[in-house]
């Protein structure tokens, strides 16, 4: 990294200079496991390019990172919830907004009482949509809903008994 950083600083016009800045910010994410400060970076990258050929691929980061910092967020949350209170209002608080839908495979862990963690996200552009694929260490049952404006779908996941 110190490598890719020295490039950056010392030749900012070099023609290597923004691959070394996504090279930087995903050895931030995947190795340093600091999300924080690779967002930072892709951020950084975009304010400095604005017009770059790769903005598309930082704005997916960028997406991946809000998305595990979210599933964090909500993991610690809904294990609160759990700890807390009944689940019984969520499910059907879920039931009455959309169809229910069951989907992962399950790894073994079926009648355990912690909420699955998610193992890897990953987002892959595809014309004028963007397919993202969620792992979890487990099946999960969860309602979907489209909101418009600009146009999306979002997941709820539901606790199990």
């Amino acid at each position: 990294m110190d490598s890719y950083q020295f490039l950056v600083h010392e030749y900012p016009a070099s023609k290597y200079s923004q691959d070394a800045i996504l090279r930087i910010a995903k050895l931030q994410r995947d190795r340093l496991g600091d999300t924080a400060l690779a967002k930072k970076t892709y951020e950084d990258f975009l304010k400095r390019y604005p017009r770059s050929p790769r903005k598309r691929e930082v704005q997916e980061s960028l997406a991946e990172l809000a998305l595990l910092q979210n599933s964090e967020a909500s993991s610690s949350a809904m294990t609160a919830a759990a700890n807390s209170a009944t689940t019984e209002p969520f499910e059907r608080e879920a039931r009455a907004s959309g169809p229910v839908h069951s989907g992962g495979k399950s790894v073994g862990r079926s009648n355990s009482p912690q909420i699955p963690r998610v193992r890897r996200v990953r987002a892959a552009a595809n014309g004028e949509a963007t397919r993202v694929t969620i792992d979890l260490d487990d099946s999960v049952q969860y309602t979907s809903g489209r909101i418009a404006n600009p146009e999306r779908i979002f997941l709820t996941c539901m606790l199990r008994d």
